[in-house]
């Protein structure tokens, strides 16, 4: 039996813990509630929050009003700002649920079956946009596609010039995973985060925020852009990017001033002056390359912006000589100035509202047919991304306006530069006036980003590059886009995992390649193999994961369907980098190499259980000397490195392997069935 003074203590110690009980469930004068409680755009019913972090709720009320918020428990109050703004922070949550969560003003909120787990943004573009329900395995993957505790979030495409953090427009709700939810889902966001959640048995909340058809620049803050002083048109851009307030008259006069600039060398890194291509003969044409329209320059490997001429000779018969005739060209990406037989004859210019879809339909006088050879050139002004004759095929011919008769125009031109843009020198190309153009810097991060940052998230997932490929900035773009988004959420280690580019040769769905394509194209240099090695510089960065595609692309269709192998390599990524689970999550990568006589040894890391030449011999390394012409080599493995020669090089001193837009074939893997990263050794 215990004495008095031991028996007041503990009272007085119960009383103390009661107390800090009924002050931890915050109760407050019910007068002092805010009259009116909205909730941020982001939370709704089955909503999932980050285990191991507070549990962060934000919203709107009554400037100067209270709100409490309770769950499992636990409540907070906390007094709505002068801008009507307050947050509350919940101590972390057993992992599991599902949770009721009470957000209490005069009227009280709630959120219903929520849960605890891991949270992953994805994001970039088309290819992460790309629905469960398209991929190669939906009828299979989605029929058993029933996880509770899987959660989905997509956010509606929002381009936006101002931040946008706090606001409480809806842009979506939570949903459970079923096969209905998930064909509609992020393929890459729903594979990436059933492998987890079989993995790692804890509930996984997936937010999808992506685009289709962005570039880097407009998912990066602006205190990204303004960081680097390469970045700084991107930033002023952010900065004065006009809205809807911006006249046409206004905009249209920038881009004549823009374009009169180029036109009068005060910006061109000439590579050939004049404009005498105009009046090309038909002998004159013989020094000119050959290139196959419709297509992309990008096919020829000419990735440039500037001014390229296309040209070819057209045999008319005698019974049209004089006749008018109606010339049509298809799309042509981006401007053109065309010309028969030397004079003008029709312009679509950079003042035409996407110019570069316009499809082409130009009169020819009679006074400039004739019989016999004659020449249709164009001056075609590349001034963004890709560029070129698009076609389709049937939309490139020439037409009597008084018959019937067609002349195809499709097939074998003639091309050759005028002038490259140099973007050291050169001011880029105004934006047009329309503040939902999802392309303007930050106007997606502002948008779909920047209200996401202050919920505690796991990681990112990214998939996004093709529309940035030949950038020579990408690169340090990606890494200080990175940088930025775990300044953002306050978090250093936030996890980054992200997918190098598939293999891709061009954009002409439906349109086979020839036979034999592949085989016919010598070694080269390849603007999607500098992205994909840009993309894979960012390993350097701690808590990164990369997920290789090379082996799963699609050469005609830059949205390849097996999203299934994308989100299942990122998962391993993540297991292993984040979640320290002993899994082998990389496919081989360059180490180094050795110089042996005529041959070079490659040796490599993240070998697993070994290298394994799939399908046959190794198919897709390249080998050069001092010359710097790579020529194709043979490839061998020996007891866990690879031997490279070729017949035409006697002193090698480079690789390379998968150097190319499409790969076709490229076969080096480990035992785990995960392909090597493309790699050269050489900085040519």
């Amino acid at each position: 039996m215990c004495s008095k003074r031991p028996c007041r203590l503990f009272v007085a110690v119960l009383l103390i813990l009661l107390v800090a009980g009924c002050v931890h469930q915050a109760t407050v004068d019910p007068a002092n509630l805010a009259d009116d409680v909205k909730l941020l755009n982001y939370y709704s019913d089955n909503m999932l929050f980050q285990q191991e972090q507070p549990v962060v709720l934000k919203g709107m009320a009554t400037p100067g009003k209270i709100v409490v918020v309770e769950m499992n428990g636990e409540s907070e109050a906390v007094t709505a700002g002068k801008d009507g703004i307050w947050k509350a922070e919940l101590p972390p949550q057993p992992v599991g649920g599902p949770y009721l969560i009470s957000i209490k003003g005069k009227k009280t909120l709630t959120l219903k079956n929520v849960l605890v787990g891991e949270l992953w943004i994805c994001s970039g573009q088309s290819n992460m946009a790309f629905q469960a329900g398209e991929c190669i395995s939906a009828r299979k993957d989605l029929a058993s596609a029933t996880f509770p505790s899987i959660r989905f979030f997509t956010i509606k495409c929002r381009p936006v010039p101002v931040d946008m953090q706090n606001d409480i427009e809806p842009l979506g709700s939570w949903v459970e995973c079923t096969p209905q939810s998930a064909a509609a889902f992020s393929g890459v966001g729903f594979f990436f985060g059933r492998k987890l959640y079989q993995d790692l048995k804890v509930p996984v909340g997936l937010i999808n925020s992506s685009v289709g058809g962005t570039c880097i620049e407009t998912w990066m803050p602006l205190a990204a852009h303004a960081s680097q002083p390469e970045f700084k048109y991107f930033a002023d851009q952010a900065v004065n990017q006009p809205g809807k307030e911006c006249s046409e008259e206004k905009f249209y006069q920038s881009i004549k001033d823009w374009l009169d600039k180029l036109e009068n060398n005060e910006y061109k890194e000439a590579v050939e002056k004049g404009k005498a291509n105009a009046i090309v003969t038909a002998t004159g044409l013989d020094s000119w390359e050959n290139v196959e329209m419709p297509n992309f320059f990008e096919y020829k490997r000419i990735a440039i912006d500037g001014v390229i001429w296309l040209a070819r000779t057209v045999e008319l018969p005698a019974d049209w000589a004089g006749k008018n005739l109606t010339l049509s060209l298809g799309v042509i990406d981006d401007c053109d100035t065309t010309y028969f037989n030397g004079q003008k004859v029709g312009e679509t210019s950079i003042e035409v509202r996407e110019h570069w879809s316009v499809k082409r339909s130009y009169q020819v006088p009679g006074k400039l047919v004739k019989a016999g050879t004659n020449i249709l050139s164009i001056r075609v002004l590349d001034h963004a991304y890709n560029g070129g004759m698009t076609g389709p095929s049937q939309e490139m011919y020439l037409r009597r306006n008084d018959a019937a008769e067609v002349l195809t125009l499709s097939g074998t031109w003639k091309c050759k530069i005028e002038y490259v843009l140099d973007y050291e020198k050169v001011v880029r190309r105004p934006n047009p006036p329309d503040s939902s153009n999802t392309n303007y810097p930050c106007a997606l991060y502002n948008g779909m980003i920047n209200g996401l940052t202050d919920l505690p998230v796991r990681g990112a997932i990214w998939y996004q590059g093709e529309s940035n490929c030949g950038s020579d900035l990408y690169g340090k773009q990606f890494s200080v886009m990175i940088e930025y988004w775990r300044k953002a959420w306050k978090n250093p280690e936030m996890a980054f995992m992200f997918v190098q580019l598939a293999a891709f040769e061009r954009h002409t769905p439906g349109t086979p390649l020839p036979d034999g394509y592949f085989a016919s194209l010598p070694p080269g240099d390849s603007s999607w193999a500098r992205t994909r090695e840009a993309q894979s510089a960012a390993l350097s960065l701690p808590n990164t994961g990369m997920a290789v595609a090379i082996d799963i692309g699609d050469p005609i269709d830059i949205h390849p369907a097996n999203k299934q192998d994308v989100g299942i390599r990122l998962a391993l990524a993540a297991e292993n980098r984040i979640y320290g689970k002993d899994v082998v999550c990389s496919g081989p990568v360059y180490k180094s190499m050795v110089v042996e006589g005529n041959r070079i040894r490659v040796n490599f890391s993240d070998v697993g259980g070994g290298l394994v030449a799939k399908n046959g011999p190794l198919k897709q390394f390249a080998i050069a000397g001092a010359d710097r012409k790579f020529y194709w080599a043979k490839a061998e493995l020996h007891n866990g490195y690879v031997l490279v020669s070729a017949p035409e090089v006697k002193a090698p001193v480079a690789v390379r392997y998968a150097w190319s837009n499409y790969p076709d074939g490229c076969n080096l893997y480990n035992r785990e069935g995960l392909p090597a990263v493309p790699f050269r050794t050489d900085n040519w």
